[in-house]
């Protein structure tokens, strides 16, 4: 981590990373406080959730290819900028379409800066081996923030109130700005070509479906999230209303998973070398962390071995997000790389949605634990398939350009 945080470039880009994700955990939270302070319900908690995804449903793909094709600068400047202005006027919005329409619009430029930020990080590094040090690192940090931020955002928002807190948030995007302004990078490494911008959508899904290895991993991800996305309405139905834990110790539950995430990412460059490959450390992994579900879902009401899972939960997780982006970064040519990455999260949102209303109504028929028990059968299974097929990581035409 050292060497990481010593090269400047290295550490811009991890600050960037960092700062947007505070901002956008922050705001999640003290949005919701907002939108009920201003009359909402369930419901309205329920709009925003949808207008936080839909986004990247919607324009994963146009996002990507405007990555790839056109100046990755101007878009993250007009992006980065547009969410400074937004945080420091919503505190002013009194109608709940209003706050829709700016949770919609906020998510939108994620969903524009995202592959842009994905492109910094390949035409950064010097070696490709820092993609892994430089993920785990900001994963680690991330997984930090995730654990600190949603416990300080409610007292925010509660005691300093809703503008200091919306202003909080644009002070922090202006501060991930500079550090794209101070970042020394090769922007434009794209592909500008006169080719039509729906040639460029139709050229991004047919390189992700031609080449055998990407869609695999395409696939793979699909069911792994589909599975392992149910966890987000299990959790709070299974420890609450299931097991009857106390709402203090839930939270110390969640940050259990994150505290994993976060050992997770310092184990797994330390793992990933010449004689460990990332894809064969990943499906065993994967085969723990279907089989950890299982266990979470048969847990007695005993808190230091729920925590002790949790915790093993977060370390398996964490493996699955660093050595997935760190292997598409390592496999998929620079031109390409902002489309296959906005069109993978957005296959992988879709599922993700479809995966908690699916399983919101299945656990009211089949309760928590048979649902646990689902899950975690299809993680083991899934990764039971890609440890079947090894020839993965050894494909006869690997594009590395």
């Amino acid at each position: 981590m050292v060497e990481i945080i010593s090269n400047k470039n290295y550490l811009l880009y991890i600050l960037i990373v960092c700062t947007s994700r505070m901002a956008d955990v922050l705001n999640k939270i003290v949005l919701i406080l907002f939108i009920l302070s201003i009359g909402g319900n369930a419901t309205s908690v329920g709009f925003i959730l949808i207008t936080n995804l839909l986004p990247t449903i919607l324009f994963g793909s146009i996002a990507g290819a405007l990555a790839d094709k056109y100046h990755s600068k101007k878009i993250i400047y007009f992006c980065f900028l547009l969410k400074v202005i937004l945080f420091s006027i919503v505190w002013k919005m009194d109608s709940g379409i209003y706050v829709y329409v700016f949770s919609f619009i906020l998510s939108l430029t994620s969903v524009f800066s995202f592959p842009v930020i994905k492109n910094i990080l390949r035409n950064l590094v010097q070696n490709k081996d820092d993609i892994l040090k430089i993920n785990s690192t900001a994963l680690g940090i991330r997984s930090i923030i995730e654990i600190v931020v949603p416990i300080i955002g409610s007292s925010i928002a509660i005691f300093l109130g809703f503008k200091v807190s919306f202003l909080i948030c644009s002070l922090i995007y202006l501060i991930a700005t500079l550090c794209v302004f101070f970042l020394k990078c090769e922007w434009d490494l794209i592909n500008n070509t006169k080719e039509s911008f729906l040639s460029k959508i139709k050229e991004g899904y047919s390189y992700i479906f031609e080449n055998k290895e990407i869609k695999q991993l395409v696939v793979f991800s699909i069911f792994i999230m589909f599975f392992s996305s149910a966890i987000n309405v299990l959790l709070p139905i299974h420890f609450l209303n299931h097991l009857q834990i106390d709402k203090s110790v839930y939270g110390i539950l969640l940050a259990s998973l994150g505290l994993g995430s976060t050992i997770g990412s310092i184990i797994v460059p330390k793992l990933v070398n010449k004689k460990h490959k990332m894809l064969n450390i990943l499906k065993y992994a994967l085969v723990f962390d279907g089989l950890f579900m299982v266990v979470l879902g048969y847990s007695p009401k005993y808190i230091p071995f729920v925590l002790l899972i949790m915790f093993c939960l977060g370390i398996t997780s964490s493996f699955y997000f660093i050595i997935i982006e760190t292997y598409l970064q390592h496999i998929v040519e620079t031109v390409f790389i902002g489309r296959v990455f906005s069109t993978y999260y957005m296959m992988i949102n879709t599922f993700n949605i479809l995966s908690m209303i699916t399983f919101s109504f299945a656990i009211d028929y089949l309760g928590t634990v048979n649902i646990f028990t689902i899950c975690g059968v299809g993680i083991l299974f899934s990764s039971l398939a890609l440890l079947k097929s090894g020839n993965l990581s050894r494909s006869k035409k690997r594009r590395t350009a």
